[in-house]
């Protein structure tokens, strides 16, 4: 098995933890900063909603992404001469899903 196709893989999968967790402390630190320091939510009722929603879907989103660097290793491991074969389709299935998934909830 070529290493460096592995490499790129968990290259990708770290790529969209990074950016999951990004994304949760974008949404969580800002407005609770904001709402400390004027003691009360100033973003509304339907912001508060969102900002609810958007705080879960990270975290989320990072364990399915860690659950299926998991299964991509097992897969590794298993078949190493197939594994080249679909690892990229599936890679690329993988994130996409994760996302979906998350967004349906």
């Amino acid at each position: 098995m070529n290493p460096f196709l592995q490499d790129a893989v968990t290259i990708v999968f770290l790529r969209n933890l990074a950016f999951a967790d990004t994304v949760l402390v974008l949404n969580t630190v800002l407005p609770t900063t904001v709402s400390i320091f004027f003691k009360r939510w100033v973003f509304g009722e339907m912001l508060c909603d969102v900002t609810a929603h958007l705080n879960f879907l990270p975290v989320m989103v990072n364990i399915y992404i860690v659950l299926y660097m998991s299964v991509f290793k097992i897969l590794a491991c298993k078949f190493p001469f197939r594994y080249e074969v679909f690892q990229s389709l599936l890679l690329c299935k993988v994130i996409i899903t994760c996302y979906q998934c998350q967004f349906a909830v």
